[in-house]
């Protein structure tokens, strides 16, 4: 008897701490992660994203480079967490150009000139998260979508 009274309290210590992690996930503080993509039709690129996030505040500034571009483009932006409902965050963010860079070959610029377009229109969206242990994080931002876009963020100190 004694035993499963053991095995009752330490059950229900564990569900409230579980629950008590899940319901208090602060995401404050400053994160890097750095993005590779290849692809054969549009070529190579690569975005640095250095973001603060302060309760529901979100900044980030980005760095962007890639095949069909010369130089580096700037991006800066803000944005604001609405909602956090089982690990699913709902936000909105502004994306600002700081620094354009110059298009040397049309067909390699496609990411770019993706990024130029979501600069000129507020985003939307939802990222789910899949681990956060207080100094990395790992999201998946398409979590309604079958493309996987699933990032690491750690935390700098």
């Amino acid at each position: 008897m004694s035993s499963f009274l053991l095995l009752l309290a330490s059950l229900s210590i564990y569900v409230i701490s579980v629950f008590y992690n899940v319901c208090h996930t602060d995401l404050s503080g400053s994160y890097n992660s750095t993005i590779h993509s290849y692809d054969p039709q549009i070529g190579y690129w690569k975005e640095t994203l250095s973001m603060t996030v302060k309760k529901q505040a979100i900044h980030y500034r980005m760095f962007f480079e890639s095949d069909g571009i010369e130089g580096i483009a700037l991006f800066d932006g803000e944005g604001k967490i609405i909602s956090h409902v089982n690990d699913t965050y709902t936000y909105n963010t502004t994306l600002n150009i700081v620094h354009e860079a110059k298009i040397s070959s049309l067909h390699h610029s496609q990411p770019y000139t993706n990024m130029l377009f979501n600069a000129q229109h507020d985003k939307a969206g939802q990222f789910k998260i899949i681990y956060y242990d207080g100094e990395i994080f790992i999201n998946d931002l398409s979590s309604r979508t079958s493309d996987y876009s699933i990032f690491l963020f750690s935390k700098n100190n």
